[in-house]
């Protein structure tokens, strides 16, 4: 049996222990929630659609849920591996992911769009380029 104080902190009764646990429950749950919202910045950030990153050969593709955000309202850069997607001033909702990709990726041939919602990206992966010489032996 625990004691646990109700209104007045002078004024105690007796707590069952499965409403002990019942409680310790609820606030663990609460407080995993806090430290999710206050310790980790990506939990603020755009959640990743049903289908999270995909990838292949030759390119990445993401899918990031938006409602209520059009395509005059995102701004998306892409430097070197290095991809911001966040929403202009005036937007009917806020914003801001950076995702740093194993590769670099080719903006000229990569491509986005919005459907119903959902930012869908096709991310064109750079080709390494083979930048050694060959040194002639004396």
């Amino acid at each position: 049996m625990f004691l646990t104080a109700t209104t007045s902190p002078w004024a105690l009764h007796s707590l069952s222990a499965a409403d002990a646990l019942t409680r310790s429950k609820a606030y663990a749950q609460v407080g995993r929630l806090v430290r999710d919202l206050s310790g980790n910045s990506s939990a603020l950030a755009p959640k990743l659609a049903s289908s999270p990153l995909q990838e292949d050969d030759k390119a990445y593709s993401l899918s990031l849920d938006l409602p209520g955000v059009g395509k005059e309202h995102l701004r998306i850069q892409i430097e070197d591996t290095v991809l911001r997607v966040e929403t202009l001033e005036g937007a009917p909702r806020n914003y801001r992911a950076v995702y740093e990709f194993a590769q670099e990726i080719d903006s000229a041939s990569s491509q986005a769009r919005v459907e119903h919602g959902v930012l869908h990206l096709s991310l064109t992966k750079k080709l390494p380029v083979n930048k050694a010489t060959e040194l002639s032996i004396s």
